[in-house]
């Protein structure tokens, strides 16, 4: 592609195309869009022919890499034979996947319903629950517990229950009426520096269970939450969050919901994120890393408890589908994804990966005065970014820090269009060390520069 054409493209697809969470004058000002002629393991090359590693995974979905042709082989094969079940109907590849997706969740995890993502997994686990309780009887059970600083989607409900700080949602209004939030168990946020880990923990469960009682237990259908959360740079909760959770939804009827849409499939370096915290849930989204993007694919799956309601008589099944559910080509790509996985302990080499990566992350906060915290685990991780260490306030929004250490990151070789005041750090599964030294050393350069420039 030559630059007239390059252009010309760049162009067509500015005027064209909505390109997600951008619009045509920012990416005129950066040059782009990013127009990828290639990609293989953690790098992308552009029409420019310019190297850049994947520091993001694509959209924290890449897990094994790029350029794995068996997944494209194992999607012809399928799509050749057949390429779409029917109403009512299925395909033994998705049969074949919703048993291994049995396998490997937690024990008690074994029905899965299939969509095409993360949105629609969490909208539909959110319909699962409350009409679990509709089923029982209860149909007062309609709100909805989920926690600030968290994401779970872009659809008109899901983007609610949560609140990524690069995602504003003030063009969509009302909010739903049914939604309480509660706070993020982020320690660094604590109220006050000497609070102990404990201390803070029983605080976010009191104000969960003082919200259930304020509500009402009968009027509340379920609480949602992901075991680690990505949009504040990889929040772990304290060690006995989420156990703590799970006995208050025991206590009062309540359906735990784990969004692992992003967790799930190694890059925490368990499975799932339930596995981290051994705390198992009713229901569990997941997305993303189970096809490592080669295929759109996301669904719910849920204990025998929630399934067995929807048994029995015809009017009881569950009323709920998209058209492509369970589509044969992505549980195909699935498959050989979680083949992949397994075969290449790609899991470990997460955990490996994530302890080195941690490790650095943390040597650049103690270094440098605009990094508040280093926080995460595995391959997902990230750091927040501060005007002032002690006061942990944030940067102006008008000084545009995000988009110049994007930049910064950019002329060193490094993808990650960094939003609003989190540095994440999420690149694939199949990193090497020194591939994430490579990373970190951009990093901390591009920080270092931006300080000078801030002084």
């Amino acid at each position: 592609m030559n630059d007239n054409y390059k252009n010309e493209f760049a162009e067509s697809a500015n005027k064209h195309m909505y390109i997600g969470m951008v619009n045509e004058s920012t990416l005129k000002k950066e040059g782009g869009p990013l127009i990828v002629k290639n990609s293989e393991g953690i790098y992308l090359t552009s029409y420019e022919n310019e190297n850049f590693i994947d520091g993001i995974s694509g959209m924290y979905f890449r897990n094994v890499g790029h350029g794995r042709k068996e997944i494209a082989k194992a999607i012809y094969e399928q799509i050749s034979t057949v390429s779409m079940n029917v109403y009512a109907g299925i395909t033994p590849k998705s049969v074949e996947l919703a048993t291994k997706l049995s396998d490997i969740t937690p024990s008690d995890l074994e029905k899965t319903f299939f969509c095409q993502g993360g949105s629609e997994a969490n909208e539909s686990s959110l319909k699962l629950a409350q009409a679990f309780h509709v089923r029982n009887g209860e149909k007062g059970r309609f709100k909805v517990i989920s926690r600030n600083g968290s994401y779970h989607g872009s659809t008109y409900g899901t983007m609610w229950l949560g609140g990524h700080p690069g995602f504003p949602r003030t063009d969509y209004q009302p909010p739903p009426a049914n939604l309480i939030h509660v706070r993020q168990p982020d320690y660094y946020r604590r109220d006050y520096p000497k609070q102990s880990s404990e201390e803070f923990t029983n605080e976010c469960i009191k104000e969960i269970e003082d919200k259930i009682l304020f509500h009402g237990p009968e009027t509340i259908s379920c609480f949602i939450g992901e075991p680690v959360s990505q949009p504040l740079g990889g929040v772990v909760p304290p060690e006995n969050y989420w156990a703590m959770v799970r006995e208050l939804c025991d206590k009062y009827g309540i359906i735990l919901i784990f969004d692992e849409v992003i967790t799930g499939f190694g890059r925490i370096g368990e499975w799932f994120g339930s596995n981290l915290f051994d705390v198992k849930p009713d229901i569990m989204s997941f997305a993303k890393g189970i096809t490592s993007g080669y295929f759109p694919l996301g669904g719910s799956i849920s204990t025998k408890k929630i399934s067995s309601a929807f048994d029995g008589d015809p009017s009881n099944a569950w009323s709920h589908m998209y058209t492509y559910s369970a589509h044969p080509g992505g549980a195909a790509a699935a498959l050989k994804n979680l083949e992949i996985i397994e075969e290449e302990n790609l899991i470990q080499n997460a955990k490996d990966r994530g302890n080195q990566l941690f490790e650095r992350l943390s040597e650049i906060k103690n270094k440098r005065r605009i990094v508040g915290d280093n926080r995460g685990i595995g391959l997902l991780q990230g750091l927040e970014l501060v005007k002032d260490k002690k006061t942990k306030e944030h940067f102006d929004p008008s000084l545009r820090i995000n988009q110049i250490l994007t930049h910064k990151l950019k002329n060193r070789g490094i993808w990650i269009r960094v939003p609003a005041f989190i540095l994440p750090v999420a690149p694939p599964l199949t990193s090497t060390a020194s591939q994430i030294d490579h990373i970190c050393n951009a990093i901390d350069e591009s920080i270092e520069e931006l300080e000078k420039e801030l002084a």
